[in-house]
């Protein structure tokens, strides 16, 4: 069970209206200020504001409550942290966050296990490391995590040593057919690359860049052309900056691009 304190249907962050969100964590907080899970929220919707600040306070008072997802959520503000100081998205996780994801994992989380096996077989120092990063993932995997099936067809679609590309495209094919927007958009560039040993197909990809685009993931113009060149209706797109900076074009939906449940 991805949240094993859930208590209603999962909401993503390019499903949040992060207004409406503040608006409502707010007044849940202040209703009930010793509520864990309000405080978690809370925390979410102020991270999608770039509230940094006050999204740490939020998870620094959720811990006490031993909500089991806050280790990763402070894991993940601070990898976000670290992001917007050095200017670099792609890099290894501080020190801080990987302790608190191993905290998580402790506690059971499976959205930790997924966080910091990610990290370790992208950024792990050895083979060891990077051996507990695939163990964590094919954890997180077997949990249902969509995103820890993504990471594992990223795995073998590019690592050199184990490199499986039809593995990874059943991996992706898979969590596409689930509605994931990140699977959809590794479909288009799978088969508008003709990656793996594939023959390029741009139809299929303007087809699988338009799904992932409806979903509200960041679609670049090149993309979005594509979509308008192959008769698909091209998505509505815009600017957006996020973390100061301004990374891509996004279809017009609220909230960002990212793939982590309530």
């Amino acid at each position: 069970m991805l949240d094993p304190q859930g208590v209603g249907a999962e909401v993503y962050a390019q499903e949040m209206r992060p207004e409406a969100a503040l608006s409502a964590c707010r007044a849940a907080v202040a209703a009930h200020p010793a509520h864990p899970r309000f405080q978690l929220q809370l925390a979410r919707a102020l991270q999608a504001v770039n509230a940094y600040d006050a999204a740490r306070n939020a998870l620094i008072a959720a811990a006490p409550g031993g909500h089991i997802r806050s280790a990763q959520r402070r894991a993940i503000l601070e990898i976000a942290l670290q992001a917007q100081r050095d200017g670099m998205i792609q890099q290894a996780a501080p020190e801080t966050a990987r302790a608190m994801l191993e905290s998580g994992i402790a506690k059971g989380d499976p959205l930790a296990a997924y966080t910091l096996g990610r990290e370790l077989l992208r950024y792990g120092p050895d083979a060891e490391a990077r051996a507990r990063g695939y163990d964590l993932l094919t954890l997180a995997h077997a949990a249902g995590y969509l995103e820890a099936i993504n990471e594992l067809g990223r795995y073998f679609l590019q690592s050199e040593a184990h490199a499986d590309p039809d593995r990874a495209l059943r991996y992706f094919e898979a969590t596409a057919a689930r509605g994931n927007i990140n699977g959809q958009n590794s479909l288009g560039i799978i088969y508008r690359r003709g990656r793996g040993g594939l023959e390029e197909d741009p139809v299929r990809a303007a087809a699988a860049f338009h799904d992932a685009a409806k979903g509200g993931i960041l679609l670049r113009p090149t993309r979005s052309r594509l979509c308008t060149k192959m008769g698909t209706a091209r998505p509505v797109t815009r600017r957006r900056r996020w973390r100061g900076t301004t990374l891509g074009w996004t279809v017009e939906t609220p909230g960002l691009a990212r793939m982590e449940p309530a």
